[in-house]
């Protein structure tokens, strides 16, 4: 009977420390909730969020087909990308074309080897879907 009692009190022991520690714990999350929220939120109740990068992080750089400059000929593709929060791009398509199948390859090639800074909503990388970039292809340059 003895050790049925002390079974007992150890078990209502163990259960009044649970929840004594959850109650502390549960201040301590809503605490870091209400910081996160004021932090995360701006002053208006709107998220704060940036659209993804326009130059590439990784230093690849655009060439310019040869064949389009020995004939002088200049031009601008209009691509849209999802870009993923590890900065790759997927999904890419020409929006609009530059006319040139030589420059039109390139504008794809070129964007499926860049990474860039994702898009960030309260602080948090996300994925961004039809982000548009043009690619001009420019002899001054």
């Amino acid at each position: 009977m003895t050790e049925l009692y002390n079974l007992l009190a150890m078990f209502f022991s163990v259960i009044f420390f649970l929840i004594a520690s959850l109650g502390t714990m549960g201040q301590a999350v809503e605490n870091w909730f209400k910081y996160n929220l004021r932090h995360f939120w701006t002053s208006d109740g709107n998220q704060t969020e940036k659209k993804a990068g326009s130059k590439p992080i990784n230093g690849v750089r655009i060439f310019y087909p040869r064949d389009m400059r020995t004939a002088g000929k200049e031009g601008k593709v209009i691509l849209t990308c999802t870009i993923k929060i590890s900065g790759e791009t997927s999904d890419c398509k020409i929006e609009r074309s530059s006319g040139e199948k030589s420059f039109d390859s390139e504008a794809l090639s070129y964007v499926s080897k860049a990474r860039f800074r994702p898009a960030m909503r309260n602080g948090i990388p996300v994925t961004e879907y039809n982000h548009r970039y043009a690619v001009r292809f420019s002899l001054a340059n």
